[in-house]
């Protein structure tokens, strides 16, 4: 009995922990998927009802989702579509690679497992994850779970890796690479200095053949695949980013508290989480090159950890740095940094007693979520909006909100099918279906606005629902002096 609790009890009490910090934003009355998120809502419909496989978030050829949608796909056959069921399937997947984590911090902290099980708390409970850990987005909880895989075969194997496993390393960093990117820049020094320990280049051949199966797989799903979406990541020419720019970015990704490009005023728990993470964080830098220029004793894994925080963090001025969840590979990378830095060094009773206090203050942040609110209307808000259109029989809707039309797909299970401004989108048979509508049942069709402006160019509102017009029995042409393109 006290055998199973040694080895079960850190997996249950991280299960626990992750499961009940996330229950006051399941809770909330603020609860609604974004747009994205309804996107890959929609993707996993389609797959559980058999009507179609995406590989993809749609309108991109990368973000690779079908990890995501697959465990969203099983929710939805066993529970209902909703918006509760991406969630929790969601927790779900990055359950699992927290977990993987726990069992990657313990290899290379040769099982100390205390310090893995109290870095996989900060994991858990650092604001930077807050509103992520549930987050339906193409691909970036499958690059966490895989990069954090990868990093357990390197360690856990190392001498004893085998023709299997370097094949799986191949392939999952093609995925990785697939699903987003950004991931891969931490794993590179570890991968480097596993080169240089030990004889790898002797394993060039199932690596590559992972790598290059993985890829043949991945063009051949691309193969007409939309390029809809083709942001430019990589910001050449450079754009002049200065490290007040950086710092600023930075800080206000650990709050956690932004949406997309936005960025809003955190609690003032979470302002003191996020800066007590940061001060911490410098510290252990200036800590780890004193030891290595001294040359005292540390982990052999110090100087790769740190180039792995230097890179994560680096790769920012090259970027859009204003997209703050590109720093997301950032917190398992610099936490494992910091595991490294304090390794085999017993902490005294203030500096337990300063990790535990900091795990409370993590709890409280973590806590405050349930007030994070990153959209002008609620759940509530979006099922009046389908109840007011339902009961006057409209089916399809020229939307002038470019989230909103997902949401409004998703949230009526595709009983409102809707249409953004542009002649084409991320699913262009929504776009043909609504304009088919429009020409053959124009008493079905409706325009929602956000816009009381519009009002020069439309007859009168025949009804105002939270912030959005709602206009019927329109013509083509009013549609298009909206902005509108066919």
């Amino acid at each position: 009995m006290k055998s199973a609790v040694l080895k079960f009890g850190p997996v249950i009490l991280l299960t626990a922990v992750v499961i009940l910090s996330r229950l006051p934003q399941l809770f909330s009355e603020h609860l609604v998927l974004d747009g994205d998120e309804s996107i890959v809502g929609l993707m996993a419909k389609h797959l559980s009802e058999g009507k179609e496989i995406s590989y993809f978030f749609w309108g991109q050829s990368y973000g690779f989702s079908l990890v995501e949608t697959g465990i969203i796909a099983i929710g939805f056959k066993f529970f209902s579509v909703s918006d509760y069921t991406v969630k929790i399937a969601m927790l779900a997947l990055w359950l699992i690679a927290v977990l993987v984590f726990y069992k990657t911090s313990l290899t290379i902290f040769k099982q100390e497992k205390s310090k893995a099980i109290l870095l996989t708390l900060v994991l858990i409970l650092l604001p930077a994850w807050g509103v992520w850990a549930m987050k339906a987005r193409g691909g970036y909880l499958t690059a966490f779970l895989l990069s954090n895989i990868v990093l357990y075969l390197f360690f856990k194997k190392q001498d004893n890796m085998r023709f299997r496993d370097w094949l799986l390393c191949g392939a999952f960093g093609v995925t990785i690479f697939f699903s987003q990117p950004f991931f891969l820049a931490g794993l590179l020094p570890f991968l480097l200095f596993f080169a240089y320990r030990k004889p790898i280049f002797k394993k060039v051949f199932p690596l590559a053949l992972g790598v290059g199966g993985a890829l043949a797989i991945f063009l051949l799903l691309r193969i007409n695949t939309a390029d809809y979406w083709k942001p430019h990541v990589l910001q050449i020419p450079f754009k002049h980013y200065g490290f007040a720019d950086f710092f600023q970015n930075f800080f206000h990704h650990c709050t956690g508290y932004y949406y997309l490009n936005e960025q809003y005023k955190p609690p003032l728990i979470t302002t003191i989480t996020a800066a007590f993470f940061i001060l911490t964080l410098l510290g252990c830098m200036g800590v780890a090159v004193y030891r290595l220029q001294k040359k005292i004793h540390t982990h052999p894994l110090l100087l790769p950890a740190l180039a792995s925080v230097v890179v994560t963090a680096g790769y920012a001025f090259v970027i859009d740095m204003s997209q703050l969840r590109y720093f997301l590979p950032f917190t398992g990378y610099s936490l494992l940094f910091v595991g490294t830095v304090f390794y085999k060094i017993r902490l005294a009773q203030f500096s337990t007693f300063m990790a535990a206090l900091f795990l409370i203050v993590c709890g409280i942040s973590i806590y405050s979520f349930r007030g994070y609110k990153f959209d002008k209307e609620s759940q509530s808000d979006v099922y009046n909006l389908i109840g007011y259109l339902q009961s006057k029989n409209i089916t399809h809707v020229f939307c002038k909100d470019s989230q909103l039309q997902w949401k409004l797909m998703f949230y009526s299970h595709e009983k409102v099918i809707a249409r953004y401004v542009y002649a084409t989108d991320r699913k262009p048979k929504y776009v043909k279906e609504v304009n088919a509508a429009l020409q053959n049942n124009p008493q079905r069709v409706a325009v929602i606005t956000f816009m009381q402006s519009d009002q020069i160019s439309l007859p009168q509102t025949e009804q105002k629902i939270g912030r959005f017009f709602i206009y019927t029995n329109i013509t083509r042409s009013e549609i298009e002096r909206l902005g509108f393109k066919f």
